[in-house]
């Protein structure tokens, strides 16, 4: 984090100074997704019900990277052998 001395002193220099706090870094923090399976669709649909579309969404996929549920995203195509 840049302390506001810095900031000012970088301003002053041409230099602009961009802040962002953790909470406006939600949507820069997820990624390219894999794509769902009918299962996990269906599970997702079911957390977003239960917990609410936001914390849903982070509900399902924190399962996901936990392991608790499997077979949820459709696994990438395997290359062939040269």
């Amino acid at each position: 984090m840049v302390a506001k001395q810095d900031e000012v002193a970088l301003e002053e220099m041409g230099q602009r100074v961009m802040t962002i706090s953790r909470a406006q870094m939600g949507s820069q923090l997820t990624g390219n997704r894999m794509p769902l399976t009918a299962k996990g669709k269906k599970v997702k649909k079911a957390m977003e019900k239960q917990y609410g579309k936001e914390k849903g969404e982070r509900v399902f996929y924190a399962s996901e990277n936990k392991g608790r549920i499997k077979g949820l995203a459709k696994k990438p195509a395997k290359k062939g052998k040269k």
